[in-house]
């Protein structure tokens, strides 16, 4: 891969969103949904799983396993619960969404060159022809069997240092922030209780901002890692930083900040407003 795949100039997120349904139809927003839709329900069971049996193992270890009364008052530090978070994170990153998330950017990848071959100039601009070469470029199956064909099981997991480094500080910062946001929140309500439905949501939504705040950078070079950009994120930042220098580097990683916090906020709440909710009412049967 050459500088042309660098983190080059983009394009604003109206822009962006003006520029992929005018060369690829509005059913272009949703390329490679379907899979990363799918395991939503697997990623979350897997972080909030693990993330709840490391911070019970961690209270234990810290209280000599033996008094349980000492266990259930015992109030884990910041450190601790971005640890336990970190390790979630990590670990739902390397198994399920490494493999997911590179078909998924092979699919946009796919897609993409599959629009702007229909939208040149040599090429006949015919909304038939146009949607069955886009409705053929990149099925899921595809890229599965031609990455198996091609690298093997272990190029599904191409990028997986740089998605488990992201979803590890990622969910470490996420469980961070909703610690804080309840702090901060609770004394704000009329009963300051922190496990409140309300605080639960205000605390989420700042938790979804942590998350992205801390992995958006990476995130950013990811998906050039995985559509066979570059190899490495110190190849990718490095490459960046010769051509255009530190400042605009560090302006490219976060590009798309705007999506990415006006996503991950509602997300995040709605993801811990429903998990305290199931979870309370799974204990109570």
């Amino acid at each position: 891969a050459g500088a042309a795949g660098a983190l080059k100039p983009c394009m604003g997120p109206m822009a962006v969103l003006s520029h992929t349904i005018k060369h690829g139809g509005y059913r272009s927003l949703y390329t490679g949904l379907s899979l990363p839709l799918g395991a939503q329900i697997l990623y979350k069971a897997t972080v909030f799983t693990i993330n709840n049996i490391t911070k019970e193992a961690l209270v234990k270890l810290r209280t000599s396993h033996t008094d349980e009364e000492r266990v259930q008052s015992y109030n884990l530090s910041l450190s601790d619960t971005f640890l336990c978070g970190a390790l979630s994170g990590a670990i739902n990153a390397f198994l399920f969404v490494t493999p997911i998330e590179f078909v998924r950017n092979q699919q946009i990848e796919q897609h993409t060159r599959a629009a702007n071959k229909n939208n040149s100039p040599s090429s006949p601009s015919l909304p038939k022809n146009r949607a069955s070469s886009l409705s053929a470029a990149g099925k899921a199956r595809d890229v599965i069997y031609n990455t198996l064909q091609t690298h093997g099981i272990s190029g599904l997991w191409r990028g997986a240092g740089v998605t488990v480094v992201r979803d590890g500080l990622g969910c470490g910062s996420f469980f961070v922030m909703f610690e804080i946001g309840k702090d901060f929140i609770a004394p704000l309500t009329s009963n300051g209780a922190r496990d409140s439905f309300s605080v639960t949501l205000g605390a989420g939504a700042l938790a979804g901002i942590g998350f992205w705040v801390a992995a958006l950078p990476f995130d950013t070079t990811k998906t050039l890692i995985q559509t066979g950009k570059f190899d490495t994120f110190s190849e990718t930042v490095l490459s960046s930083v010769t051509q255009d220098g530190v400042r605009k580097t560090i302006h490219r990683l976060f590009r798309g900040w705007q999506v990415a916090l006006g996503r991950g906020a509602p997300a995040a709440a709605v993801t811990l407003g429903t998990y305290d909710f199931s979870f309370r009412f799974l204990k109570e049967l």
